[in-house]
């Protein structure tokens, strides 16, 4: 005790801290702690190239779930994963050298262009279209628009941006030979696809009430009248697709079918704006009693006459049918 300057009340106090449970438990995870831990080992170094192989493989089968899973496992977040995963499991931590500026992109050459294209079969009926659109680019068919509701549409197989490339082994490069090989078809038809992996937008969804009576057969804007929607006015329009600006694809609450397309509320505004009445045949609004003339169309709001505008705006909601 005379070494160490403690007095004994220390001395028992101390001795029962260490003999304690609980100072035992922590010595045991201390000693624990400081042992040399087991190294993990990966179970594969060259997950990138399974990749490859597992999508490849997707590719192969035409159904819906196998082509979803070809999707996520194709995106770049996920490739990304397996390339850091690989490089840590072998130890690749040096940077990687910087590509030189002028050096081009190797092209696309046959072997891996066949590794991108699938096969792609639609059970096709004889009294109902497909329900897509197709448009030239650089002498390839590509689908530019799919209609909600349709074949198309409904087995999901298909996406916008995807390029046509065969139907039934024979190639096609124009929208009339497309439309050829569709009628000789029975039962289904083959597609080979040059897939995008066009991630599409979700859609809003909303009802709105015609103010004008549409005739489809008659609008020369329209890209293609038979997917025209005809609708009179005061009908109660469903409205499934809003991303082309200038045509939305709607249906008709009280009629079943497909869905159609119409002018979106910024093309008809232009048309308005800028085609005289007398010359607008594809769109016609009854209004009783009142006419649109050269004067009204050119009166700008002006916040000083506000109370002008209401009230004309009230006398001219009375007079509508």
């Amino acid at each position: 005790n005379g070494r160490v300057g403690a007095r004994d009340t220390d001395l028992i106090f101390l001795k029962g801290l260490m003999e304690s449970p609980v100072m035992t438990c922590l010595v045991r995870v201390q000693d624990h702690l400081e042992e040399k831990t087991t190294t993990f080992k990966p179970v594969s170094t060259n997950n990138v190239e399974l990749l490859r192989e597992v999508c490849q493989a997707c590719r192969r089968v035409t159904s819906r779930e196998t082509q979803e899973l070809a999707n996520i496992l194709s995106g770049p977040h996920f490739s990304a994963l397996l390339n850091a995963h690989d490089a840590v499991a072998t130890k690749s931590y040096e940077p990687a050298k910087p590509l030189p500026l002028e050096k081009e992109v190797p092209a696309m050459t046959p072997d891996t262009l066949n590794d991108t294209i699938r096969m792609v079969g639609i059970r096709k009926n004889d009294d109902e279209p497909l329900g897509i659109t197709v448009r030239v680019e650089n002498d390839d068919l590509i689908i530019a628009r799919i209609l909600a509701g349709g074949i198309i549409d409904r087995q999901g197989l298909l996406h916008i941006g995807d390029t046509i490339l065969e139907v039934n082994g024979i190639p096609v490069h124009t929208p009339e030979q497309l439309q050829l090989q569709l009628k000789k078809a029975q039962g289904s038809v083959a597609f080979k696809i040059l897939p995008s992996y066009h991630d599409s937008l979700p859609t809003f969804q909303c009802f709105v009430k015609a103010l004008y009576t549409y005739d489809p057969s008659k609008d020369t804007l329209l890209p293609c009248k038979e997917i025209g929607l005809a609708f009179k006015q005061g009908d109660i329009l469903q409205v499934l697709n809003q991303e082309d600006p200038n045509w939305w694809q709607a249906r008709r609450v009280s009629a079943s079918g497909p869905a159609g397309l119409i002018p979106s509320q910024e093309l008809e505004e232009r048309r308005r704006a800028f085609v005289r009445p007398e010359y607008d045949y594809a769109t016609k609004t009854k209004m009783c009693g009142t006419k649109i003339t050269k004067k009204k169309r050119k009166t700008m709001y002006e916040s000083k006459a506000s109370a002008e505008f209401e009230k004309k705006k009230k006398r001219k909601k009375n007079k509508t049918c």
